[in-house]
């Protein structure tokens, strides 16, 4: 990745973190120098496509975040 672009953070939303709320607020913050990509994968009925889509994010993300 070269310096000019932006960070890639990958949020995955489980719905079992109790703090959600603060943690969103650094997304947040975050959200204006980096691009932000959201799963919810609180329900477990997903399909395969939206699978791939997760793991293909994961694959390129800088960080991930579970919420």
């Amino acid at each position: 990745m070269k310096d000019s672009e932006p960070k890639r953070l990958v949020v995955l939303q489980t719905g079992l973190f109790p703090d959600a709320a603060t943690v969103e607020e650094g997304i947040k913050k975050l959200e204006k120098r980096w691009v932000v990509r959201r799963h919810d994968i609180a329900g477990a009925a997903r399909d395969t496509a939206a699978w791939d889509r997760v793991l293909a994010d994961i694959l390129t993300a800088d960080k991930i975040i579970t919420v």
